[in-house]
């Protein structure tokens, strides 16, 4: 049932009725505290209710980011395998051969079905240590840098690139290409941001957004125990419905959408649900069946993450 709160405000499409709301664990870490989050009777978004304070945020994210994550680190043999095998499909993606989109795609086939050109002006969002960017400027793309409010100090990566410490607004220059690898779910403000991106694109640009979305069989599924919740961190969820009314308001288009669901987020919902921390959860001993799961929700539209392609509009 939806109801009128004069509490709730929707930050994806304005509405003010939410459908219902969920208590979602913190289950990365196992602390198992748990926060508010309402979905939107009219766009399905989900957001956490309450803004977490500087605290709270602060304890669920350590200093390296890119140590944070739920799966052991593989050996140093399997390890560099694994690299030398992604160099070889980054290659082959973007080389004059035919196209070809695997059912559970790469960052790096979702850039180039999204069209990006290796001579495209390319600004990263969100960068960390910017490894996406190194892997994109080994295979060949030519302009690119990234901006991230949490590095210590302006640099480059292990590749050259540089990276500038800082918001989106305050990143140099204008870029035919903005991107938000998993950084989408975490703002408080979406809209702002998806105006800002706009006010940095070149005619013709385009905005890319990788990110969970609730239109999906796993939510459906697990409700509170999705994974995806991942809360606190996890601040805004936009539905696709929602993304489309958020990108008109910040003058772009939703030209498409590829989804790109994990076997990860399936085994992580089901320790969820089991009241399992993530923190071990290794993702590359993903069962057969719950990748097949994964090829059939992306195949039909709806997979629990998603890349939305942003056209921008003439202003």
């Amino acid at each position: 049932m939806t109801c009128q709160r004069s509490d709730y405000l929707c930050r994806v499409c304005g509405s003010a009725s939410p459908k219902r709301s969920f208590r979602a664990r913190e289950m990365l870490l196992g602390t198992r505290e748990e926060f508010a989050y309402d979905e939107c009777a009219d766009c399905g978004s989900l957001q956490i209710a309450s803004i977490p304070d500087d605290a709270t945020i602060a304890a669920a994210y350590p200093s390296d980011r890119d140590s944070f994550s739920a799966s052991p680190r593989s050996s140093g043999y399997r390890q560099r395998l694994r690299e030398a095998v992604r160099r070889l499909s980054d290659r082959l993606v973007y080389s004059p051969a035919p196209r070809f989109r695997r059912s559970i795609p790469t960052p790096v086939e979702i850039l180039r079905e999204a069209g990006v050109r290796k001579n495209a002006s390319v600004l990263d969002v969100g960068c960390g240590s910017g490894k996406l960017l190194d892997r994109l400027k080994r295979i060949g793309l030519v302009s690119l840098c990234g901006v991230d409010p949490l590095l210590e100090a302006d640099g480059v990566t292990e590749a050259g690139v540089p990276l500038f410490r800082g918001s989106l607004a305050e990143a140099p220059g204008a870029f035919d290409v903005v991107m938000f690898h998993h950084v989408f779910e975490h703002l408080p403000a979406p809209a702002d941001t998806l105006r800002e991106a706009r006010a940095k694109l070149n005619p013709g640009g385009l905005c890319v957004i990788r990110m969970p979305t609730p239109s999906s069989d796993a939510f459906d599924r697990y409700g509170a125990s999705w994974a995806e919740f991942d809360a606190p961190r996890h601040m805004t969820l936009i539905s696709r419905p929602g993304m489309a009314t958020l990108a008109a308001a910040a003058g772009f288009d939703v030209r498409l959408t590829i989804d790109d669901q994990r076997p990860w987020s399936l085994m992580a919902s089901e320790s969820c649900a089991n009241d399992i921390p993530l923190k071990n959860l290794n993702p590359h001993r993903a069962p057969a069946a719950l990748t097949r799961l994964c090829v059939q929700a992306n195949a039909a539209g709806r997979g629990d993450r998603a890349a939305f392609i942003l056209d921008a509009r003439p202003r």
